[in-house]
């Protein structure tokens, strides 16, 4: 285990409450737009039956066209489903909102009552950053908070930015809080509820510079809020501040040794090297409950240029001393495209068979700590390891195409707590389901389905 690097996490005078700086400055619409009406038709009109379904969100910034992903509707990772029903669920679109069902996907509603957005003045409709994580509080699954995504910035000085950051509910999504400090980098790449804790919420940002080229990060990429987002402190991940990485991912585990890890590459932005150097390449950070420290677990990871960027993490919550890890730079030969740890971090080792799978998306079954699931990256084919990812079978089940053919990229694949249903989300909108324990998946919503869900 490789503990080169260990820091203490560190205030950086973030300091500023959400509510006490007041309103952020609006855009030239400024205020909040009118409650929009409920359409006559469309799958989730009345679905839910909860009275508070008219959203209203405020305007930070108009754009001629609002900017569009390298993907259309990416989806990310803010897929989540409710630990106190298989088929309650929410996922995140790019440019469209937030969405939830309470019945599988039968129906939907957009969920955006207190966000901000940025308006679209040819399209004449909200537009919204990546919604790029979400997490449900284990202990209470009305506490849930999602991640908003774009380029980095403070809502301070920034009405871009001021539109991002993190998004909270207390009422299992009928209404949101912003919950950010004002001087806090609001490019959220990566949001955990801690599953022991539900006032503490571990967030990650993109630490690469704005467009204006200054950084917005000083101790590290992480901020730590004790008390459900009203205060937000910097944290060093024990690599101090390097320009270009981010948080890509948390995952929370049960054991003494190591309970919060994240993922933390750096990726080839702006100044930054065109080739990653083994020194610039941290691995996962891991801290445990009773610690104030972060350590960097690299052991077994490729070091080599391009070698280890650590973009994707999950755990096995039956078996919390197992790890899967996505490497990026899985393309380059001898080089894993992802990791196996047996002993929560403190070794890593590439599959055995195929040596060189890459995955877009993977999740290990809740009730079976052996068994995990992931979509092969170079085609939609599902793809099962049984022996805790040292060796992976394809399973033959292919997801259907996006209309008009377009292959969808999955970027999220998702349990329900008792194992009953499978999930998976990804580029287009799209979301599918399998209860056949992932044998085959039907689509539950697609782009052409967002016009028709109800506010």
């Amino acid at each position: 285990m490789t503990n080169k690097h260990t820091a203490k996490m560190v205030l950086a005078g973030i300091t500023t409450l959400f509510g006490a700086c007041g309103p952020q400055t609006p855009g030239t619409n400024g205020g909040a737009v009118p409650a929009y009406a409920r359409p006559s038709t469309g799958p989730a009109t009345t679905a839910l039956g909860d009275p508070a379904s008219i959203n209203q969100v405020t305007i930070t910034a108009e754009f001629t066209t609002c900017p569009k992903g390298a993907l259309p509707a990416r989806t990310d990772r803010s897929l989540a489903v409710s630990p106190a029903s298989p088929d309650a669920l929410f996922v995140g679109v790019e440019g469209k909102g937030l969405y939830r069902t309470m019945d599988g996907g039968q129906t939907w509603r957009r969920s955006v009552n207190g966000f901000k957005a940025h308006y679209d003045l040819s399209a004449k409709e909200l537009c919204f950053d990546r919604f790029s994580s979400a997490s449900i509080d284990a202990q209470n699954p009305n506490h849930v908070c999602v991640g908003v995504r774009g380029v980095p910035g403070r809502a301070v000085d920034n009405n871009i930015a001021a539109a991002n950051g993190v998004y909270c509910s207390n009422d299992g999504g009928v209404s949101w809080t912003q919950t950010i400090a004002g001087n806090m980098n609001t490019a959220v790449t990566a949001l955990l509820i801690d599953p022991s804790d539900s006032d503490t919420i571990y967030a990650g940002v993109d630490g690469n510079v704005s467009s204006d080229g200054k950084p917005y990060n000083y101790v590290g990429v992480m901020y730590l809020s004790q008390n459900r987002g009203a205060n937000w402190t910097e944290v060093d991940v024990g690599t101090g501040f390097v320009e270009g990485m981010n948080v890509a991912d948390f995952v929370a585990t049960s054991t003494a040794t190591h309970s919060v890890f994240a993922a933390i590459p750096v990726e080839k932005h702006f100044p930054l090297e065109e080739i990653i150097q083994p020194e610039h390449q941290f691995g996962i950070a891991a801290r445990s409950q009773d610690s104030p420290y972060f350590t960097l677990l690299d052991s077994g990871m490729a070091k080599v240029q391009d070698g280890a960027r650590i973009t994707r993490l999950v755990g096995s919550p039956s078996a919390p001393n197992r790890l899967l890890a996505a490497n990026a730079a899985g393309h380059q030969t001898g080089v894993p495209a992802f990791y196996v740890s047996n002993d929560n971090g403190v070794s890593f080792h590439g599959p055995s068979q195929p040596p060189h799978l890459i995955l877009d998306g993977f999740a290990f079954d809740p009730k079976n700590g052996t068994r995990a699931l992931g979509f092969a990256a170079d085609s939609r084919n599902l793809w099962e390891t049984r022996d805790g990812g040292d060796t992976w079978s394809n399973l033959g089940a292919v997801l259907p195409a996006e209309t008009g053919g377009a292959p969808v990229v999955i970027s999220q694949i998702a349990y329900s707590s008792d194992s009953s249903v499978i999930y998976a989300s990804g580029s287009h909108a799209s979301v599918y389901r399998s209860d056949n324990g992932g044998r085959s998946f039907r689509r539950i919503l697609t782009m052409t389905d967002l016009a028709n869900i109800g506010d």
